[in-house]
């Protein structure tokens, strides 16, 4: 009988069949990131995973994704085709256990919170990086310093003191923050967080580094070959559990239909990113196994508020009511998603429901009444972009057919996911329809995305609101969990009025994975690693 799995929580990873090795510490019965709870300055500590002793290598797992990756820098700009390829190679501090869905050590042994605004951490020991030298605190300190003046990834960086960070041995050191931060260690999940060598940074080009990457992690780089594919082998050296397999091949393969017949075919083993259109059919053919299930990433619309018509609240609610978002979101992503009805995604800890009275039901009267209220009644022009993928150049057609309602004109353009980055990034745009991945599961990853400060590289509306700005601070340093989901809730319900962004879908991960094998790690945030991959016994 075929699994097709939705699951309508947090997912399990497939468990390691008998013969690839089991993800439990013998030394004491427990499951490796099962953190357990600390109280006061109790410190956090679990013991290594247990190694793999793997007595056959097969030869090669592929895996297929739709866009190619553009730059290997963890805390560059990277795309999610980036991301993808990046946690293959390199590996943070922390991560997500997606059996257990809780914050699990990883490179870090243990933490202890010193104080309110210090976390002490101690890094395992004897890791070592491909190319044969100990991962030390000083690389961990550098990656805070570089990872502080990222023009993307400030979210991560914003209430860490680097200035006070402070290494108090080979193994030991101190991250400070500028007060009580009770979102750090979620932060920390985030690829931003991904460690990087220092002397492999400050030695090399950097153009060569971000094609070729140099980490801790199971797998290692060896050939990036434009348009087509990037191709890694096993790590003999890996500190953890070793893949099962002795290469890891990721191709990109743009084309929806291909890469379904490519898994359908034998060709490749994993595919990520399995268009609605194609779920029904690969289920059918009892050569895989397809699993849908609730991400952290929101389809959403750009609204660029540097334009004049698009700074008035009235317009942007205008567009909102103009479209039939139930029908649209059905038709465009199918059993892959779900109408969003706000920015902060379903699966985020701090989600709360739209109230009724900020719900946006399709009024094509009321639109048009806002737009003439608000002096735009005879419409403009205006463009909308997108990437190359089936599902969002179908919504782009619906909303120009849509917004022809209330005279606008609207040109779709579409491009390769770097180009579209670009161009958001430039604040060249009107109307981007993309995908937001909320890689850390807390209210604060969106503190800068609508702050009024912040510049075009976070803040891509040019939203300027006191009272979110307000909201936002104090939510970052509040202690009080209750307080906190009171700052969250108010702050999800003022961006629903104020619609800096017109949120679309809140999105399922879809993957498919070849029925003889299992270990398919489901990762909410669509980065999936492929060291667990294994033949089904």
């Amino acid at each position: 009988m075929k699994k097709w799995t939705r699951l309508l929580a947090a997912l399990l990873v497939l468990v390691m069949a008998a013969g690839c090795g089991a993800k439990t510490d013998p030394s004491n019965g427990d499951t490796p990131g099962s953190t357990p709870k600390t109280d006061g300055d109790t410190p956090v500590q679990v013991s290594p995973p247990a190694g793999l002793a793997v007595t056959a290598v097969e030869d090669t797992v592929t895996v297929a994704m739709v866009s190619e990756a553009a730059e290997l820098d963890p805390q560059g700009n990277p795309t999610q085709p980036d991301a993808i390829i990046n946690v293959q190679v390199y590996e943070g501090l922390v991560r997500m256990n997606n059996d257990t869905n809780k914050i699990e050590p990883w490179l870090a042994e243990s933490w202890e919170q010193m104080d309110d605004e210090t976390l002490r951490v101690k890094l395992r020991e004897g890791v070592m990086w491909q190319d044969g030298t100990e991962l030390t605190t000083e690389d961990v300190l550098y990656t805070i310093q570089r990872g502080k003046l990222s023009t993307s990834k400030e979210y991560c960086w914003g209430a860490i003191d680097v200035e006070r960070c402070e290494i108090v041995d080979k193994y030991t050191i101190d991250i400070r923050t500028f007060g009580a931060y009770p979102a750090l260690l979620s932060m920390m999940v985030d690829n931003g967080w991904l460690i990087v060598n220092k002397n492999y940074f400050e030695t090399n080009d950097y153009d060569w580094v971000i094609r070729n990457p140099m980490g801790t992690g199971p797998w290692t780089f060896t050939e990036w070959i434009a348009g087509d594919s990037v191709s890694f082998v096993r790590n003999e050296n890996y500190w953890g559990q070793k893949p099962y397999f002795g290469n890891l091949v990721i191709r990109t393969i743009s084309d929806d239909t291909t890469r379904a017949m490519a898994l359908e075919t034998g060709e490749v083993d994993y595919v990520i990113g399995v268009q609605a259109s194609q779920v029904d059919y690969l289920q059918s053919t009892d050569v895989c196994d397809i699993h849908l299930f609730p991400g952290m990433t929101l389809e959403y619309l750009v609204v660029n508020g540097a334009h004049e018509e698009l700074a008035d609240v009235r317009v942007r609610q205008a567009l909102r009511y103009a479209i039939d978002l139930e029908s649209m979101v059905n038709i465009a992503y199918g059993v892959t998603a779900t109408p969003a009805d706000g920015i902060v995604t379903v699966a985020n800890q701090y989600y709360v429901e739209c109230p009724a009275e900020l719900q946006y039901t399709y009024d094509l009267e009321k639109a048009k009444a806002l737009m003439k209220e608000a002096g735009w009644e005879n419409g403009f022009s205006a463009t909308i972009i997108c990437k190359d993928s089936s599902d969002r150049i179908s919504m782009c057609e619906m909303l120009k057919n849509a917004w022809a309602e209330l005279n606008i004109d609207l040109e779709i353009q579409v491009m390769d996911i770097g180009t579209y980055y670009d161009k958001v990034l430039s604040g060249d745009t009107w109307f981007a329809l993309g995908g937001f991945v909320c890689l850390a599961n807390d209210g604060d990853m969106y503190h800068d995305y609508f702050y009024s400060t912040q510049n075009v590289n976070m803040n891509y509306g040019a939203y300027k609101n006191p009272d979110y700005d307000a909201l936002a601070d104090s939510g970052r340093y509040e202690l009080d969990d209750g307080k906190r989901r009171e700052i969250y809730s108010e702050m999800q319900n003022l961006l629903r009025e104020d619609l800096p962004w017109i949120p679309l879908a809140y999105a399922y991960e879809s993957v498919g994975i070849r029925s003889t094998l299992t270990g398919a790690d489901l990762d909410k945030n669509g980065q999936p690693r492929f060291q667990f991959i294994c033949p089904v016994e």
